[in-house]
């Protein structure tokens, strides 16, 4: 297993020609050795995978219509509370990594009636969240909501017509901020033949201090910095931009843009990661 080698500091606070992933040396930096779960591209934000032992460039989890409560879901002559073992989905009532908008997908069905559902739980830090779902009158459709959840706890349904409805509860495709599954930004290193890392590489990655890295748009400084998590076509996990580009990017809190730029191009970020 490779460790890395001397990792490039000597840049001054003028970009020139130097690489994306440059450590800015007018700040003190942390970099950390840490392990390749998939290749690792340079001046790329990498993130912890589910064990914490390995990085790789997060990519955002699908929207998952039934996470929460995926069978048993129905409508009823009384109101109900579903909670505990009830919520039977793939995530259930356990912590999401990344805080998500709860979604409530309703069957074709005349026992729905035009009421309000309420889903408890906790949000981007932890805290007691609840949010109000309108339950559309016949139902077939799905509710989107908008306040973010890192878990669900319990969903309450008030008295409908009869039995015959039935519901799932997921998370759509909101992205919470990134917390502690950001790692840093992987470093340039001048001496390795290649700039990126093979699976099982050690790689130098800044959790602390200011490194240079390709924004996707213009920024100025001190603005917050977003983190793609979902990629088209010409786009990279793990690159950097002031603004979220709709669903597609999350807030790295600790993070802000050091320099400003009129257009996407090379800039400079100042990390403050756990």
């Amino acid at each position: 297993m490779a460790s890395p080698g001397p990792v490039q500091t000597s840049t001054s606070s003028t970009p020139g020609n130097a690489p994306a992933g440059t450590i800015d040396s007018s700040t003190y930096a942390t970099v950390k050795s840490r392990m390749a779960a998939a290749i690792l591209v340079v001046g790329l934000l990498a993130g912890f995978t589910s064990g914490a032992s390995t990085v790789r460039h997060l990519e955002a989890d699908a929207a998952d219509p039934d996470a929460f409560l995926a069978t048993g879901g129905a409508s009823a002559a009384t109101a109900q509370t579903i909670s505990g073992a009830s919520l039977n989905g793939a995530t259930g009532t356990a912590t999401l990594r990344q805080a998500r908008n709860v979604t409530l997908t309703f069957s074709s069905s005349t026992d729905w009636d035009a009421t309000t559902a309420v889903v408890t739980g906790k949000g981007v830090d932890g805290e007691h969240t609840t949010e109000s779902l309108s339950i559309p009158n016949n139902g077939n459709a799905t509710v989107t909501g908008s306040v973010l959840f890192t878990s669900v706890t319990s969903i309450y349904v008030p008295a409908q017509t009869g039995t015959g409805g039935t519901f799932t509860a997921g998370f759509g495709s909101m992205l919470g901020p990134i917390n502690a599954a950001a790692a840093g930004v992987v470093a340039f290193e001048n001496t390795r033949a290649s700039a990126n890392y093979a699976v099982a590489e050690m790689a130098p990655v800044v959790s602390q201090g200011r490194v240079w890295v390709d924004s996707e748009t213009a920024a100025f400084e001190g603005a917050p910095v977003y983190v793609r998590m979902v990629a088209g076509e010409g786009e990279s996990l793990g690159a950097v931009r002031h603004t979220p580009d709709s669903t597609d990017c999350a807030l790295l809190r600790g993070a802000r843009f050091a320099k400003t730029i009129a257009a996407a191009g090379r800039t400079l970020v100042e990390l403050n990661l756990p």
